[in-house]
């Protein structure tokens, strides 16, 4: 787990044979609410040997075209809202096929545990775990739910499983 986007080692992803990197845009490289990147997040990314992308489940809008100019991303990967979202396989795999890369090839980074590290992890994509960034509102609290549970459930299946 990196504290924030901008404390990931890019150059060790890069050795390990990641060539893109997708990052979810709320609470990762944008605090809530905040129309501007961090500048550190922004120089960090652009100094990367590396490709990347937004991941985000918010519908294509002004907001989300001014993010991804900020940091100059190849791409835009967004929500349907309906079919198409994180965590489901069509998601990563509409993702998968926008970089023209290899799962193996690519890296998740999200501040969510079931939307962007489970769901990039079954679909054979590298995932870098993140803390939030800025407060949260009730609706993120409801939102991250799921995230405090699923941890604790594979807790006691592995307890499970190692006696």
């Amino acid at each position: 787990m990196s504290q924030t986007a901008k404390d990931i080692d890019f150059m060790h992803l890069h050795k390990e044979g990641i060539k893109a990197c997708f990052f979810d845009i709320d609470h990762t490289i944008l605090a809530r609410d905040s129309g501007k990147i961090d500048s550190s997040v922004v120089e960090s990314l652009i100094n990367s040997k590396i490709d990347y992308y937004i991941a985000t489940n918010r519908s294509l809008t002004d907001d989300v075209n001014n993010i991804a100019k900020q940091i100059e991303a190849k791409g835009i990967m967004c929500s349907d809202g309906r079919k198409i979202f994180k965590p489901r396989k069509v998601y990563y795999k509409k993702l998968i096929e926008m970089s023209g890369l290899k799962p193996n090839q690519i890296a998740m980074i999200g501040d969510r545990l079931v939307q962007d590290i489970w769901g990039s992890n079954r679909m054979g994509v590298t995932s870098v775990l993140v803390n939030k960034l800025g407060s949260q509102t009730f609706f993120d609290r409801i939102l991250s739910i799921p995230d405090k549970i699923i941890p604790i459930l594979f807790r006691f299946k592995y307890k499970d499983i190692k006696r």
